[in-house]
């Protein structure tokens, strides 16, 4: 009996353990009538098929809801990057984060923004995200025309 549930044990474990595969990347662009990107959105999945679905939902989702005031919104696919084999000179880090759009006198905090990045080191990748997160807070900032709003990181930069 214990032999049974030691083969049942190590079989079961070999489906729940995670792959160290790469993820593909797609991205999205949600454009006005114009051709001006509104907003970007990048999706990573196991499959180019999967993180284009993600990404494109996303994009449809935002142009429906109503966010943007143009007529017109369009949701263009830019750029896909299929996954690759897991080679020693292959080795992406993945590090997030998060913005905070806040109001008048900083107290009251409107809205976090929050961006995943890969790179090829830590740094790199923090760097990245904070770039697309400080980018996206702004954007959001603009939008909502208050005054005295302002964005600011509120995740550690890594050591």
């Amino acid at each position: 009996m214990k032999v049974f549930l030691m083969t049942l044990l190590a079989f079961g474990t070999m489906f729940v353990m995670p792959s160290n595969a790469e993820a593909a990347q797609c991205v999205y662009e949600l454009q006005n009538g114009r051709g001006r990107t509104l907003q970007v959105f990048r999706d990573n999945a196991r499959n180019v098929r999967a993180a284009c679905r993600q990404a494109r939902r996303d994009c449809v989702r935002t142009a429906r809801a109503g966010y943007y005031r143009a007529r017109r919104l369009n949701c263009v696919q830019r750029r896909v990057i299929p996954n690759r084999p897991n080679r020693p000179g292959n080795r992406f880090v993945t590090r997030s984060c998060t913005a905070q759009l806040t109001g008048p006198i900083g107290v009251v905090r409107l809205t976090n923004f929050t961006r995943r990045a890969r790179g090829r080191n830590i740094r790199a990748a923090h760097r990245l995200a904070c770039q697309q997160a400080m980018n996206q807070c702004r954007r959001a900032e603009r939008r909502i025309s208050r005054r005295f709003t302002s964005c600011r990181i509120t995740t550690r930069s890594p050591r």
